[in-house]
This record gives structure tokens, C-alpha cells and sequence, in this order.
């Protein structure tokens, strides 16, 4: 009786616990991960392109090479990270954007044991860009040059010097940008003028939305600059005067929603502007700018879809260049009270539309 009755119980459970065996299937496979990242930067001119002649292969040997671990700083994915073909998209664009470059492309390998290998391939732009400038206007003889590398070093950053005489005034300005001053993305500039009737100094700081999903994003700027200026009527000097510019701006913007497709972000953000201006004793009238102070208060929105396509020959010549045709709507609204230390309330409103639409493989309309 008890062995029948063992056996009875076991017909059962293989009966009750055969249809919810079936139900289950098979689990889903884990997720394909990054596995390695192979980085491999190209010289300015191809093989092909340095078989033409000496110039070419002058040209490849004279420019540091834009090094590795700089390439890799902008990367938006990592080894070991979940794979996403967004990121990868998304990167090529950003490496694209840079000055230093003039072709990138970023392509994944095949699956292997749930692992794809990324390959990023980066072609060096021409970066040293000298120029000279001559002329005679109003009598005066105007010129002057500028020197500047967009990759010094094979580093990314650039640096800039220039020195001009023109009829207003002799300048001569330092300039120094870095497109990872923090870490990736977080892009510097700073210049300092020095010129015959004053100076200016700039830093500007900004961490910008590097991809879709990003959350969030910072700009920071502090610019003053003293110069003479002179107003004109019927091509006389009717006055004089000395401007004293100082401009400050701090904004930060976060994202409400941000997925590979679309992205909504709201801003807000403070900047506050004075000029303020004092006649020259060589002044011939007392006709003067009225001074201006403004503090403003930004609340901005922006709504932005993700629908980019990739074609050359559109503003470069042997260079491919992104162009978004999603919508794009960005609202701004700024308010400088009078509470502030503004001479009286003020307003102010931008708005930005954009709509894109493929007209074919080689054309569209934006």
C-alpha cells in the first residue's frame, strides 16, 4: 500500500509540474557587453594620399600625432560596459565635432560569448593655421598676424597668439582652450588682450549635454574688457570715450527626460552685463553712450528629438559633417528687475525652432 500510494503521489506532481515546466522557456540571454577597445589614430594624410609626393609625407612627419589616451577621454562607453549602439553613434558625432579631427568612425565587431569589440579609428586634421593681414585705411597702415595650433603636442588643446595694428587701436591677445580643462567635455578657454588703450580677460568653462541620456549641464563665463571707442556723424569724430565692459554668466541645466530618442531639459541660469562709459579729454562734444546694467534671471526649456544623418560635401569638401532633422524647440524667458540694480524692469525672450526633413541619400532640408 505505501509503495502504491508513493507512487500515485509522484504521478501527480510529474502531472501538476509538467505544464509549468513547459511555461517557464528558457531564460534570456544576458546582454552583450563591451569587450576591448581598440584606438588607432591616422595621420593628416593617407598612404595613399603621402604617395603623391614630398609635401605630403613632410606634412605627416612634422605633426605630432593626436595622441591615444586623448582619444579615449572622449569615448562614451568603456570596457566592461552594457553594449548600446547609441553610444557608440553618439561618440563618432562628438570625435567628428572636434577641430583636430577630419574623419572618425566608431564600429563594433561581431558577438563573441556575449562580448563585442569596438574599433575607433581617427584621422588628424591640419591644425597649424598662420595668417598675415596687410592694408592701408583713412590713411594708416594696418597690419598683423595670428599663429594657431589646434592640437599642440598631439594634446587636443589649442593655443592661439596674434598681434594686429589696425586704425583704431594695437592689439595683442593670448588665447588657450582645452577641450577636457576638467575631464572629458569639459571644455576652457582662456584669453587675455593686451592692447595700446586697455585689456580684456576671458574664461569661459562649460560642460555641455555630451549624448542623449546625459542629465545634466554647466557654462560658466567672466569676460571684462577696457578699450576706447569713438562715435562718428558725417565722417567726423564727433566723440571720445572710454568703455569698461564686465560680463558674467552662470547656467545649469538638467534633463526631465532624456532617452536615446528624445531628450527634454529645463535651464536656469543668472547673467549680469554693465558697461559703463566716460568721455576722453580729446573728446570734441560731450556726446556719451548711456551706461547699462543688467541682471538677469533665465528660465529655459528645450525639447529636442534624436534623428541625425551623416553626409559630406555639404559645407567641407572630404568631410563628413552631422546634421540633426529632428524637431528642436527651445524657449527662454529672462527677467532683470529694477530690485536688482537695473535702471528699470526688464524683459527678454528667445525662441528657437527647428525641423528637419530627408529629401533623398544626398540632400535634405533643414
Amino acid at each position: 500500500m505505501k509503495a502504491s500510494a508513493f507512487a500515485g503521489l509522484l504521478f501527480v506532481a510529474l502531472l501538476l509540474g509538467a505544464p509549468a515546466a513547459a511555461g517557464q522557456g528558457s531564460p534570456e540571454p544576458a546582454p552583450a557587453r563591451v569587450g576591448k577597445i581598440r584606438v588607432r589614430t591616422l595621420d593628416v594624410f593617407s598612404p595613399e594620399e603621402a604617395a603623391r609626393g614630398w609635401l605630403y609625407r613632410t606634412a605627416n612627419s612634422v605633426r605630432v600625432e593626436t595622441r591615444e589616451a586623448v582619444i579615449r577621454k572622449f569615448l562614451l562607453f568603456h570596457e566592461g560596459d552594457p553594449f548600446d549602439a547609441s553610444r557608440l553613434e553618439e561618440t563618432e558625432r562628438n570625435l567628428r565635432a572636434l577641430p583636430f579631427l577630419k574623419t572618425a568612425s566608431v564600429t563594433a565587431g561581431p558577438v563573441r560569448d556575449g562580448v563585442l569589440d569596438i574599433d575607433v579609428v581617427t584621422q588628424d586634421a591640419w591644425t597649424t593655421e598662420p595668417g598675415i593681414s596687410f592694408g592701408r585705411r583713412g590713411g594708416v597702415t594696418t597690419y598683423g598676424f595670428t599663429l594657431k595650433e589646434k592640437d599642440f603636442l598631439g594634446s587636443g588643446r589649442q593655443i592661439a597668439v596674434a598681434y594686429a595694428k589696425d586704425t583704431e587701436r594695437t592689439n595683442r591677445l593670448v588665447e588657450y582652450m582645452d577641450p577636457y580643462l576638467f575631464g572629458p567635455y569639459w571644455e576652457g578657454d582662456l584669453a587675455y588682450s593686451k592692447n595700446s588703450d586697455g585689456n580684456e580677460e576671458r574664461v569661459s568653462v562649460e560642460r555641455p549635454f555630451a549624448s542623449f541620456v546625459d542629465r545634466w549641464a554647466v557654462v560658466g563665463l567672466f569676460d571684462h574688457l577696457i578699450q576706447n571707442e569713438r562715435i562718428f556723424a558725417a565722417g567726423e569724430v564727433l566723440s571720445r570715450y572710454r568703455q569698461k565692459h564686465t560680463e558674467g554668466v552662470a547656467r545649469y541645466a538638467w534633463a526631465t527626460s532624456a532617452t536615446n530618442e528624445r531628450a527634454r531639459r529645463f535651464s536656469v541660469g543668472f547673467q549680469a552685463v554693465e558697461d559703463r562709459f566716460a568721455l576722453l579729454p580729446t573728446s570734441p562734444s560731450a556726446v556719451l553712450p548711456e551706461d547699462r546694467r543688467f541682471r538677469f534671471v533665465t528660465v529655459g526649456y528645450e525639447d529636442v528629438g534624436n534623428e541625425f544623418v551623416k553626409l559630406n560635401y555639404v559645407n567641407r569638401d572630404l568631410r563628413y559633417e552631422d546634421f540633426n532633422l529632428a524637431r528642436r524647440i527651445f524657449v527662454e524667458v529672462g527677467v532683470s528687475p529694477a530690485a536688482f540694480g537695473s535702471e528699470r524692469t526688464t524683459e527678454r525672450l528667445r525662441v528657437s525652432l527647428a525641423q528637419g526633413w530627408r529629401l533623398s541619400e544626398g540632400s535634405f532640408l533643414l
